[in-house]
């Protein structure tokens, strides 16, 4: 599995996927800053990253409505972090947990795995974007 970690977020998160054993890069990295998300989400289809992002309303969308990830008929998942901690450890706990987790699936084709913290409590809700009937 291939990890992009998203602008929004620290570029040194990479190293936790190093440390899981998989690809992982982020946007600072690839010298992608100055692409528009709609650029980075067609990039990250094309090559197939999962990327990782506290942009949720951008990448998976709100209101019934699709973001530039989960709009694509197939797309290599999005994990989204809908709430993001001010210290840096608790972000690293939020990150690896959503990481784990789309390891534990094998992979996330049209997979959203939302992460969310509340308080001192990490849940996961994976769903399915897009639906397919």
């Amino acid at each position: 599995m291939k990890f992009l970690i998203d602008e929004c977020l620290s570029p040194a998160l990479v190293r936790l996927g190093h440390e899981l054993g998989h690809e992982t890069s982020s946007v600072h990295h690839l010298g992608m800053l100055a692409e528009k998300d709609w650029q980075l989400a067609a990039f990250a289809i094309q090559h197939g990253w999962t990327l990782i992002t506290h942009n949720v309303k951008d990448f998976r969308g709100q209101k019934g409505q699709p973001g530039f990830i989960t709009q694509a008929a197939l797309h290599p998942g999005l994990i989204a972090l809908t709430a993001i901690p001010i210290h840096r450890q608790a972000m690293e706990i939020i990150v690896k947990a959503g990481m784990q987790y789309a390891l534990l699936l094998g992979d996330l084709i049209n997979q959203v795995i939302e992460v969310h913290l509340e308080m001192n409590s990490l849940s996961l809700l994976q769903r399915e974007f897009p639906v397919l009937s």
